[in-house]
């Protein structure tokens, strides 16, 4: 599954984390990764 996902949001939205200037993110604690350069 995970070969067909470019990126992926890691962790659980926490509403006092929230941060709208984020990007992709809803909350702080939330990890962007990016699976594209994990392929090569």
């Amino acid at each position: 599954m995970l070969a067909g996902i470019d990126v992926l949001i890691d962790g659980r939205f926490i509403e006092a984390e929230k941060d709208a200037t984020l990007l992709w993110r809803g909350s702080r604690n939330q990890i962007i990764w990016d699976l594209r350069s994990e392929r090569g």
